[in-house]
Parts: structure tokens; sequence; C-alpha cells
């Protein structure tokens, strides 16, 4: 079965260096996402959090957190 990780990881391989997100004059390369990713996944696989755990997230919907998905699929996956 195809995760979202490893989706990201396919993408990092083929446009590793191409622009994943462009927020006013802030852009981030899906290199630099992915490393984004797994810090936090494992800031939280750290703090305990694994397969089985229950995680909130409450956030204003802006570019600072979309990899947070991605991170949280990596923990509890």
């Amino acid at each position: 079965m195809l995760t979202l990780i490893d989706a990201l990881r396919r993408t990092v391989l083929v446009n590793g260096d191409r622009n994943a997100t462009v927020y006013k004059d802030r852009t981030q390369t899906w290199k630099e996402l992915a490393g984004r990713v797994a810090r936090l996944a494992n800031a939280l696989q750290k703090r305990g959090c694994g397969r089985g755990s229950r995680m909130a997230n409450l956030a204003l919907n802006r570019s600072s957190c979309e990899f947070l998905g991605t991170s949280l699929n990596k923990v509890l996956t």
C-alpha cells in the first residue's frame, strides 16, 4: 500500500529541488519539506507518539502547517 510518506519520498527523488510550496515571497523545495516532515515526526516520536496515539491539531490554515499532516502520517503508520 502506498502511503503519504512513500509518495513524498518518490516526489523528493523525482523533483527534490523543485518548489513544493510558494507563499508570497517564500518558497520551499520538496527536499526542504521532507526535512521538516522528518524533524517534526521524530520530535513527536521522541515524546511518545506512535501507532495508536490520538492527536489533534488546532491551527490556522496557513502555509507553515502544510507538513503537519504528512508528519502525523509518518508517526501513526
